[in-house]
């Protein structure tokens, strides 16, 4: 009997670790590398494989890598240079109704839209 309750243990305890980690597996951390009226930049911190390598700031000096543009910076909030933010990214690119401005700041040639923004980690 005692052997029976130690795995049914080990079993849910697995189940419930496997089911967290498949639902924050889409949730991202990034840092506000720029924000101007033309671009809003964000570098991923806990993904490689997200954004573009090698991308320098215009008038800068720094490299950075897994950068990218966010497509629909309206949705965002309000948020500074240097913030930690939560995000998913959403499937497509929908966003219609966000002004920007026309000049060129050389922003990362990739562009993602976010969801659920939040500085707060994902739940």
């Amino acid at each position: 009997m005692h052997r029976i309750t130690i795995w049914m243990f080990i079993f849910v305890g697995t189940s419930l670790a496997i089911g967290c980690d498949v639902k924050n597996d889409r949730c991202i951390k990034g840092k506000v590398v720029r924000i101007s009226c033309a671009s809003f930049v964000v570098q991923v911190l806990n993904r490689d494989s997200i954004g573009t390598y090698g991308w320098r700031d215009v008038g800068g000096h720094t490299v950075y890598n897994n950068v990218f543009r966010v497509g629909n910076p309206c949705k965002i909030g309000q948020l500074f240079n240097g913030d930690e933010i939560y995000f998913t990214i959403a499937d497509s690119l929908t966003e219609k109704n966000c002004v920007t401005c026309m000049m060129y700041d050389a922003p990362p040639d990739k562009v993602l839209q976010l969801e659920n923004v939040s500085r707060k980690a994902c739940p």
